[in-house]
C-alpha cells in the first residue's frame, strides 16, 4: 500500500488547497457525474502522483499492490498520464536513449533486450523500429522489447544526433572498429559488445552496458575513445 497518510501530511497547507481544489474541479467539470469513471480514476491518479503517494519511480507491480488494481488498468493509467503530459517525441527519444542504455545482450550476444514498463515510451520505441523496417518480439513478457542486432543497430543509429554521426564513427574506427559506414561500424561495436557482455569471465557483463552504449548514443566522441579500445 502506498502512504497516504505521511504524503498528505507532509503537505504544506497551500499544497493541499491547491491538490483539494484541483480534485473538486474535476469532479465538476463539465457538469458532477458527468465525468466518465475512466477519466475520473485518471484524474485522481494523477492527483497521487503528483503529490508523491505514487513514487514518482514506481513499477507496474508497485501500483499494482499499492492500488490493488489488475496490472492491465495499472498500465492503462501510466500510459494516459503519460499522454496528457504532453510528452513530446523529443522527450521520448531522451527516455529512449536510457532505456537503451539500461539494455542487455542475450543469446550469445545475437539480441538486444529492453525491459520498459512505461507503456508509452514502449509503444514510442516499437514504432520508432517499425518504422526503420525491423520487427520486435515481446510475446514472452509484454514488458519486454526484444530485437535482432541489426534493429538495435538501427535504431541507435536513428537516435544518435544526426550532427554527431560522423564523430560517433571515427571515435569507433579510432577504438578499433572497421572503416565502414555508420551503420556498419555501430553494428559491430554492437556485436563486439554483445559477445563480451554474454561473456561471464568478461568485466562488461559485471558493469553493465551503460558507460559503452551512452557515449554512442549521445554523440561524444571522447568518452567513446575512453571506453571501447577495452573493447576492440
Amino acid at each position: 500500500m502506498f502512504d497516504i497518510d505521511t504524503a498528505i501530511d507532509s503537505l504544506t497547507a497551500e499544497e493541499a488547497r491547491a491538490a483539494l481544489k484541483r480534485i473538486l474541479h474535476a469532479q465538476v467539470t463539465p457538469a458532477f457525474g458527468a465525468l466518465p469513471k475512466r477519466e475520473g480514476d485518471l484524474a485522481m491518479f494523477c492527483e497521487m502522483s503528483a503529490l508523491g503517494i505514487v513514487p514518482a519511480g514506481a513499477s507496474l507491480y508497485d501500483i499494482v499492490t499499492g492500488l490493488r488494481i489488475t496490472r492491465a488498468k495499472a498500465s492503462q493509467l501510466i500510459f494516459d498520464r503519460e499522454v496528457r503530459r504532453g510528452s513530446t517525441s523529443a522527450d521520448l527519444d531522451a527516455l529512449a536513449v536510457e532505456a537503451i542504455a539500461g539494455a542487455r545482450f542475450v543469446k550469445d550476444g545475437e539480441f538486444f533486450l529492453i525491459e520498459e514498463e512505461n507503456p508509452l515510451l514502449h509503444a514510442h520505441i516499437k514504432e520508432r523500429l517499425k518504422r526503420l523496417r525491423h520487427l520486435t518480439d515481446t510475446s514472452f513478457n509484454s514488458a519486454l522489447i526484444r530485437m535482432t542486432l541489426p534493429a538495435a543497430t538501427a535504431l541507435m543509429v536513428d537516435l544518435i544526433p544526426a550532427g554527431r554521426r560522423d564523430a560517433v564513427k571515427d571515435a569507433l574506427v579510432a577504438a578499433g572498429a572497421p572503416d565502414r559506414s555508420v551503420g556498419h561500424v555501430v553494428g559491430t561495436a554492437l556485436k563486439k559488445l554483445g559477445g563480451k557482455a554474454t561473456d561471464a569471465a568478461s568485466d562488461v557483463a559485471t558493469e553493465g552496458l551503460k558507460g559503452y552504449l551512452t557515449p554512442i548514443l549521445m554523440g561524444t566522441p571522447a568518452a567513446i575513445a575512453a571506453a571501447w579500445p577495452a573493447i576492440f
